[in-house]
């Protein structure tokens, strides 16, 4: 409960606020730098050029140094997501299986690859859209979640470890009010 209150305050205040600030520091040519805000923040500072010209370069670099390892970590795990989709047989069997020569399960490792480039491709590298379309799948991923829960509160009716706060007792049935407000808040957002 304490993590899920950081991170409903670090999205009002470093995302949010983020936002307002962007829109009040750089003004009405924000648009042009939506791709990379930060950048345009920086240019956008009071000083010598010289000094926020060397900023943008420096978050210009701060972000390859940080996107590198995560964009490696996204590929392994999509590597390892479609290896276990093999395994249970909801794709090829030989994506489950390791190169013959290499060692390596090299297939499942083009899949991921391949695929980010095609996002990369059909996207045309746009930020904007690739955020989009990930604030996408991650409500569509919460929806079939609280889903699952939904049901799983009608076929398992022991007692549970954790609940949603707001759950209201009906003639001897209990509905997952808290569940199914989330729910419906996510699916107004997609």
């Amino acid at each position: 409960r304490r993590i899920g209150r950081l991170v409903v305050l670090y999205s009002f205040i470093g995302i949010a606020a983020g936002a307002f600030l962007f829109r009040g520091l750089v003004g009405p040519e924000g648009a042009a730098w939506s791709e990379a805000p930060l950048v345009g923040v920086a240019l956008s500072l009071a000083g010598p050029a010289w000094i926020r010209a060397t900023a943008a370069v420096a978050i210009a670099i701060a972000a390859f140094i940080v996107l590198v390892p995560a964009s490696r970590g996204a590929i392994a795990d999509a590597e390892q997501i479609v290896r276990r989709l093999a395994s249970e047989g909801s794709a090829p069997a030989i994506l489950a299986e390791p190169h013959p020569r290499i060692g390596t399960f090299a297939r499942a490792i083009d899949v991921a690859g391949g695929s980010a480039v095609a996002i990369l491709l059909f996207s045309g590298g746009r930020v904007d859209w690739l955020a989009r379309a990930y604030g996408f799948a991650v409500g569509a991923s919460l929806l079939v979640k609280i889903a699952s829960l939904v049901q799983l509160r009608k076929t398992r009716p022991q007692p549970k470890p954790f609940a949603t706060s707001i759950n209201w007792q009906v003639g001897g049935r209990e509905i997952p009010l808290g569940l199914l407000v989330t729910g419906g808040l996510v699916t107004i957002a997609l």
